[in-house]
């Protein structure tokens, strides 16, 4: 499989964008959130361009609820394993769970399924009512867009025939399908535990009428939070108050209000 990487277009100063919604705090006293910032529905800027997403309201509960501030660093998709890994973040929202970042990182309990689905152009009717297994076999010889080092760009290495071009982001992916530089590209679309619907990125889709979701996923996988290894401390503090939200129905609550 060949693999290329598409540079960004834009580059924000010293890579990082800083949100802190309740003021500076001491180390201590502050969760600091590391966050991509185009992964509706976890993280994703609003029409008022404020950063929102269901990060932003475990944000705000895990704040109330530790009695700390709490600040979100907007960053690339690379640099989040970096600044927790490197102890100037406490944690990041919305990861894949897989065994391969367990060696280096510790996740929490999962918080919601996520489905690994493909985007093409909206008059593109050929993989249409087919079955993972179809999709797959219709993907050789075909240029898929990922971002690298993603869950979905290390399934998109399993199969055969595929050239995957490395992207910043979910809108970088959409402009390039729509030019006809790649055919298709790959996202993780958050499943409402409830309905068990796929919840689509109004931010992509509602900008974007020539392309569509071709919603049959091809891998179901779950994302959690991830925080620095050993950090034994924080990991329990946020599996406890997952447990409490998941029992109180508050957590389905916070995913399902972006059905």
């Amino acid at each position: 499989m060949r693999k290329f990487l598409v540079m960004c277009l834009c580059v924000l100063v010293a890579g990082v964008t800083v949100f802190t919604f309740t003021g500076c705090g001491k180390k201590d006293d502050t969760l600091r959130f590391a966050c991509y910032g185009y992964e509706y529905p976890v993280t994703y800027y609003d029409s008022n361009n404020h950063l929102a997403g269901i990060e932003s309201d475990l944000g705000a509960v895990f704040g109330q609820k530790m009695n700390k501030k709490v600040t979100y660093d907007v960053m690339d998709w690379q640099s989040l394993f970096v600044a927790v890994d490197s102890g100037t973040h406490d944690l990041v929202v919305g990861l894949t769970i897989t065994d391969d970042r367990k060696v280096n990182n510790d996740f929490t309990q999962p918080i919601a399924d996520v489905g690994l689905m493909f985007i093409a152009k909206a008059d593109d009717t050929s993989l249409d009512g087919k079955t993972a297994a179809e999709i797959e076999a219709a993907m050789n010889g075909k240029k898929v867009g990922t971002i690298l080092g993603s869950a979905h760009d290390d399934y998109l290495e399993t199969i055969p025939g595929i050239t995957c071009v490395n992207y910043e982001n979910t809108g970088l992916m959409a402009i390039a399908l729509q030019a006809g530089l790649i055919d298709y590209f790959m996202w993780e679309y958050t499943m409402s535990e409830q309905t068990g619907k796929v919840i689509k990125d109004p931010t992509l889709f509602g900008t974007n009428p020539n392309i569509k979701l071709i919603e049959t996923p091809m891998k179901v996988d779950q994302i959690g939070i991830m925080v620095k290894k050993g950090n034994t401390k924080l990991l329990n503090q946020l599996n406890d108050i997952l447990t409490e939200i998941k029992a109180d129905g508050k957590m389905e609550q916070i995913i399902t209000k972006y059905v």
